[in-house]
């Protein structure tokens, strides 16, 4: 089944929802533009004075989603497309946002150097991580909610643990920049998308890298 959704704009951030009935795209004119997949309606709401959308994320449960913008704010949009919070978040772009498997918690990352931990329920930053020597460009919360793993201009790897807001270890990307990570099939397995092509499957011991 093929399908083609037209929005304005460039499509610089999309998100399912968690229900697999609307599909949710951020574009560079600051617009977000929901379509209901059964029904094929479109509702379409402007994040004001946020410009380009830079990433949104849904949760596991629940209609409600965040976005994050060229500006550095974020906004918190219910189930209806009305905006209920924005933060101030960052000082420079938002790069990243990813969200916690239990769906109480999800994080974002800028290229101010800075991820931080935020709460889904209040909109309130619970911790702020000075992460790297430059813009991160990458984040993710492990699957068990233990860690989040950050990858960076400056070619490194992180892997923190949220309870304790400390780094646990460092890796050497081995390349030219970290531009992207994923969750791999097992816990504490992950990939990662390097500025020179290469892509690298981290393990807790070893490497394996595919060009």
């Amino acid at each position: 089944d093929k399908r083609q959704y037209k929005i304005q704009g460039q499509a610089t951030a999309l998100a399912f929802s968690p229900d697999n009935q609307r599909l949710s795209v951020g574009s560079d004119t600051g617009l977000i533009q929901t379509f209901k997949l059964s029904g094929g309606s479109t509702r379409q709401t402007e994040a004001a004075q946020a410009g380009p959308i830079r990433s949104l994320i849904y949760f596991n449960k629940g209609l409600d989603f965040v976005t994050g913008s060229e500006n550095g704010s974020l906004h918190f949009w219910d189930q209806d497309g009305g905006c209920t919070r924005m933060a101030a978040a960052h000082a420079m772009p938002v790069t990243t946002l990813a969200a916690a498997a239990n769906g109480l918690s999800f994080i974002s990352a800028a290229a101010d150097r800075i991820i931080k931990v935020w709460d889904r329920q209040s909109g309130q930053c619970r911790d702020t991580i000075q992460a790297h020597d430059d813009r991160v460009n990458a984040a993710f919360i492990t699957g068990d909610n233990k860690y989040i793993i950050s990858g960076c201009d400056d070619d490194l790897i992180k892997i923190w643990e949220i309870k304790e807001s400390c780094c646990k270890y460092i890796m050497d990307g081995r390349g030219d920049g970290i531009r992207s990570l994923c969750p791999g099939p097992r816990p504490y397995i992950f990939l990662a998308g390097r500025n020179d092509g290469a892509i690298v499957i981290w393990m807790m011991i070893y490497e394996l890298c595919y060009v």
